[in-house]
């Protein structure tokens, strides 16, 4: 806390808890979670949405095992 961890963060950009993002964590959901959804559903490319850790490792062990093969 009110350090940088190594390459995580940008240089001169110390992590930090504030009340300020506490709130964004608390109310993700009811105030950003439908706008960023509705925007998701406007892209053209493919979007891929992950519902746990898990499936997101999975996912990125898929693409490193298909990167290998190429």
């Amino acid at each position: 806390m009110g350090r940088n961890r190594g390459d995580q963060l940008a240089p001169g950009c110390p992590e930090r808890f504030d009340w300020a993002f506490f709130r964004f964590v608390i109310n993700y959901r009811k105030v950003q979670r439908q706008r960023d959804l509705a925007r998701m559903e406007g892209f053209a490319g493919r979007v891929f949405r992950f519902t746990s850790p898990a499936e997101l490792s999975g996912f990125v062990t898929a693409i490193k095992k298909a990167a290998q093969k190429a």
